[in-house]
């Protein structure tokens, strides 16, 4: 054991195993997390083999294709429910998108004879499907999606078609070699008639044989910057048929004559969707946290430059630049962690509300706090990820850090499912309309209640703090709303202003998106806060413990403060000598939380073989193991390179070189 990582484990304010019961939530959760990556480590085929790196796709797909079954031998992935433990692999699995997407779609989407027929199938995985939306030309914007349904009521079927190149469905997962249905989304036309868009299961190969079927063509899509191990597809349609009892129809049907009939409230299935959503705040945070626990550790071990006395060398860790690139990011992995479980309770509310009581009150209070989440969660993990790879130096940059893969498999997720810019483009528009039923005097949900101060704002009312003391949890709560409230009036008036002269659309599109954008950050950075305060205050009692983390809660609003202060400046709410407390409170705060660290990320529990770090080993032996990584299972030392040497390295001795280019 390394003694820097041991003097640090020796001197810490509270006990890990408080803080990972907080993390998971339960003893018993922890405990079941911690016997399942164990288990997966000690299994040859889980087991996770760093001469994996440098593999080709084709062989890493392979390789992956053979976890999935043997995760599927040993845990539950076909009810549909998240599974912690996928945080063990370091890419993608084959089939997650069936279990995640198509599976729940079906369940809540489907007719009681659908469900009879189709889950059965679905959870025995006989059928494997891809959700095909997302097309060549449209994304983001589904209304104009260009595939068609179009009902023949002589075979009382529908004709699936792609009628032009951008109507190829592109990108979807599981789609080019796993899936054998999907569920297409598609323009339903009725007597020639555009009804919108509605999803239909369309199978595309043989469950048997696994043969691509008659009028299908599709595809994989190639080298991606990540999820190289998922099969991102294309597929175009060419007047498939397909039974009419394969519109998914609980909501909205077509008879056999031909007739349209709505059932229920189709919101619905955006209200599922809206799950998808969901599981990527939980991705956020894990993330990070990983990223982080490897980044600490090295911090620790790391030693450069010398000391007063010449001799020893300074931890990475006890530099305040290092503490400001890293202990900044713990707060934020903790805040995201409590705003991700905050809205996943508001979520399966308002499924189970939907479901039982065809009550969507909660519908776009629930939509706009996923929005928020979903993209500044997910810009805030991915920048996080790499801060962490850049604060490990050289070392960070080689795969053998476990960075790579982090980064790689979770930078898509600022993309998919909901661009970050039109996420971000919904809060805007929810804050917009909560300002305006504030005017109406109408009660507005709890997470945006804080609106009302635009009052005190507007009459000029001014903070009056003056030490940093005096700077606690609830005042930087109070700051952090008055700054999201000035941003949201201030885009508001932009917006409104903009309307009388150019258009609600033209404004909207071309004049205000910046402010709106920057009100709808705020307002999650408000959000994440509050929940963290909450969570801490109702789920801690170790007083150590709390105080760790209230302190991980305060450093959070204050760095977010110190990210976008132009609300407090610009209503004059804070003065610029007010603001020079905040920057002072930070510092404060990093030296406090620093002799911690290390019992922070440990506090997650994940083992070696889980991490896939060199760097952040929990035995800090760092340059050995990175060594034996290098030189045992590095597939490019065990090469002759004799041939290529005398090929094409020798004969450069006797090229003849025409004169040098000049120099710029």
């Amino acid at each position: 054991m390394s003694l820097s990582l041991k003097e640090e484990r020796n001197r810490l304010s509270f006990n890990i195993r408080d803080l990972s019961i907080y993390i998971y939530e339960t003893e018993e959760r922890f405990n079941a997390m911690m016997e399942g990556l164990k288990k997966m480590g000690e299994d040859p085929i889980l087991h996770n083999d760093p001469s994996t790196l440098g593999k080709s796709r084709i062989e890493l797909f392979k390789i992956y294709a053979e976890k999935n079954k043997r995760f599927h031998e040993l845990f539950n992935l076909t009810e549909g429910n998240s599974n912690p433990l996928k945080v063990h692999f370091g890419n993608q699995l084959p089939t997650s998108l069936s279990v995640f997407m198509f599976q729940p779609y079906v369940q809540h989407l489907g007719t009681d004879e659908q469900l009879k027929k189709w889950m059965p199938r679905i959870i025995s995985m006989e059928v494997i499907g891809a959700y095909a939306q997302t097309e060549l030309g449209h994304g983001s914007d589904v209304r104009s999606l260009e595939t068609t349904a179009a009902f023949d009521p002589q075979t009382d079927s529908f004709i699936i078609n792609s009628p032009t190149l951008t109507s190829t469905k592109f990108w979807p997962g599981d789609l080019a070699i796993v899936a054998n249905h999907v569920i297409c989304s598609a323009q339903l036309i009725l007597n020639g008639e555009n009804k919108g868009v509605y999803g239909f299961i369309v199978p595309i190969r043989d469950t048997e044989t696994h043969r691509v079927l008659p009028g299908i063509e599709l595809g994989d899509l190639g080298e991606k910057v990540g999820f190289n191990t998922k099969d991102n597809g294309y597929c175009k349609f060419n007047n498939v048929k397909i039974p009419r009892e394969n519109m998914l129809m609980k909501y909205a049907k077509v008879t056999k004559k031909g007739e349209f009939q709505r059932t229920g409230d189709e919101r619905v299935g955006f209200a599922v969707m809206m799950q998808v959503r969901d599981l990527l705040g939980y991705a956020s945070w894990r993330a990070l946290a990983h990223a982080l626990i490897i980044a600490v550790r090295y911090s620790v071990v790391r030693t450069q430059f010398k000391l007063d006395d010449g001799l020893a060398e300074r931890k990475v860790m006890d530099y305040q630049l290092q503490q400001d690139k890293l202990i900044p990011l713990l707060a934020a992995e903790f805040a995201m962690h409590a705003g991700a479980k905050k809205v996943s309770l508001m979520t399966q509310e308002n499924l189970k509300n939907i479901n039982e009581k065809q009550d969507f009150s909660m519908m776009k209070d629930c939509h706009a706090t996923l929005c928020g989440t979903k993209a500044f969660y997910s810009y805030e993990a991915d920048a996080g990820v790499n801060k962490a790879r850049l604060a490990c130096g050289g070392h960070g940059y080689l795969s053998y850090s476990g960075f790579t893969n982090i980064w790689r498999e979770f930078s898509p997720t600022v993309t998919y499912e909901g661009d970050n810019t039109i996420m971000a483009l919904q809060v805007a528009r929810y804050l917009i309309n909560c300002l305006q039923k504030l005017k109406k005097g109408t009660k507005l949900h709890e997470n945006v209640s804080y609106l009302i101060l635009l009052q005190e704002i507007l009459s000029k009312q001014q903070c009056q703090v003056k030490k940093t003391d005096e700077l606690d949890v609830d005042l930087v709560l109070k700051l952090l709303q008055i700054n999201s409230a000035f941003l949201t009036y201030r885009a508001a008036k932009t917006l409104l202003g903009g309307a009388k002269e150019h258009g609600f659309k033209e404004t909207w599109d071309k004049k205000a998106g910046i402010k709106l954008v920057e009100a709808a950050r705020a307002h999650t950075s408000v959000y994440t806060y509050h929940a963290f305060l909450q969570r801490i205050e109702s789920e801690i009692k170790c007083p150590n413990l709390k105080k760790l983390m209230l302190n991980l809660c305060l450093l959070y609003g204050i760095q977010k403060l110190l990210e976008q202060p132009l609300g407090l400046l610009q209503s004059e709410y804070l003065t610029g000598k007010q603001s020079i407390l905040l920057q002072d409170k930070k510092e404060e705060l990093l030296e406090k939380i620093r002799p911690d660290v290390v019992g922070i990320v440990d506090a997650f529990g994940y083992p070696d073989n889980t991490l896939r770090s060199a760097l952040g080993v929990y035995d800090g032996n760092v340059y050995e193991t990175l060594m034996k990584m290098v030189t045992e299972n590095n597939e490019f030392n065990k090469v002759d390179w004799t041939e290529t040497f005398e090929k094409s390295l020798k004969p450069l001795r006797f090229v003849k070189r025409p004169p040098p280019i000049p120099r710029l």
